[in-house]
Formats: structure tokens, sequence, C-alpha cells
């Protein structure tokens, strides 16, 4: 899925039949070194199988194709870009490993028919989430994110506009360690940004 926030950043995986750390690996991966994420932009749905897009002389000695491919036995690849609007959504990626034959045109075809259907259901979450955001308080954000008791204290103090010198001073910490503390707060909201928690976090209520 494309981030709210953020179109050319995707997030959130969902996977089949393979194990949970292959999302985690495959976005850390495809946002470093995917020669073809640039076709997520161009504004328009569409589906490819990559081996279309190079040939797999030149694939094989890809950092992509030796850092991801490699360890998951995989070979062949369809990738659908899901677009609508001129947004960006998301991408659905399917792989085959190197003992079954490439994706055929009619798997293209059955994917741009399920392409279609996802266009208009995804848009319609997207606008769903950025106009009517649904604002948690501290204490759901907590338990949704799992955060520590010291995180939920420092991410309310942040919210109540204290900086950072006052809250060592209040929680007798050093500067680094609550910086080890936001750093990892924000890992797990996934934003970057202190504004951010204010669109996503009540201000006020526990």
């Amino acid at each position: 899925m494309s981030a709210i926030d953020d179109e050319q950043k995707i997030t959130s995986p969902v996977i089949y039949n393979i194990d949970s750390a292959f999302g985690e690996k495959y976005l850390q991966v495809y946002n470093k070194f995917d020669y073809s994420k640039a076709l997520m932009f161009t504004d328009r749905s569409m589906t490819y199988r990559e081996s279309d897009i190079v040939s797999d002389n030149q694939r094989i000695l890809t950092p992509y194709y030796q850092m991801f491919y490699k360890d998951y036995h995989f070979h062949f690849s369809l990738h659908s870009i899901i677009s609508f609007k001129g947004r960006f959504l998301g991408i659905m990626s399917l792989f085959r490993n190197d003992q079954k034959e490439n994706f055929t045109q009619n798997d293209i075809e059955l994917v741009r028919l399920l392409t279609t259907h996802l266009e208009n259901s995804l848009y319609h979450h997207f606008q769903t989430e950025i106009y009517s955001p649904k604002k948690m308080t501290v204490s759901q954000v907590t338990q949704k994110y799992h955060l520590t008791e010291q995180q939920k204290i420092i991410l309310q103090k942040l919210l109540d506009g204290i900086d950072n010198k006052q809250i060592c001073s209040q929680l007798g910490i050093t500067n680094n360690t609550l910086k080890k503390h936001i750093s990892n707060i924000y890992k797990k909201l996934q934003i970057k940004k202190r504004v951010q928690l204010f669109k996503t976090i009540k201000e006020r209520g526990k």
C-alpha cells in the first residue's frame, strides 16, 4: 500500500503463502534497489512481468535479484501497479520459484482484471483516510503500537509541547536516552516528524 502521507513510500505489506518476515525485507530491498519502481508514478495502472523489462542475463546480476530473489528461490515475478485518478495506491506482486514456468499472458490478463476492481476500492479507502482522519488517544496508540510505559509518558509530554530538555529533567534521563525513546516511538508509529503526531493523536485525553 502507498503511505497516506507519502505517495512515494510503500508500507503495510499483506503477505500470502510465505513467512511474515518476507514483507519487511521486500519493502527494504524494493525501496533501495528495484529498478522498476519508477513505474509506480506514471499516474496509471500497469501490469507487467519483470522479465519483460530486464533480460534474465542482466536481472540475475542486479543487487535486487541477489539480495532478494535468491534468498527465497524466486526467479519470476508479475507486478501490478495500482493507480486511480493520478494517485498511486499500491502494488500487487506475485512470485514464482525457480522450479516453475514464467507467468503467461493469461496470468497478466487475469491480474489486470483484478487490478481494475482494486482501483476503486483502494481509492475510496485513501480518500476516507485523508479527509476523515480518526485521531486516537494516547492510550489507544499505546495499545495499538505496543508502546512501553516510558514511551507512553514521553509521547504525552511531546503532545503537551514540552521541550526535550524539560522532559529529560522531569524523567531523570539523558538527552541521548530520550532521543532513543523518541526514535523508537516514531518507528513504531511509522512516522518521521513530530508534527505527524498531532495528525494521528488527540492532544488531550488519555
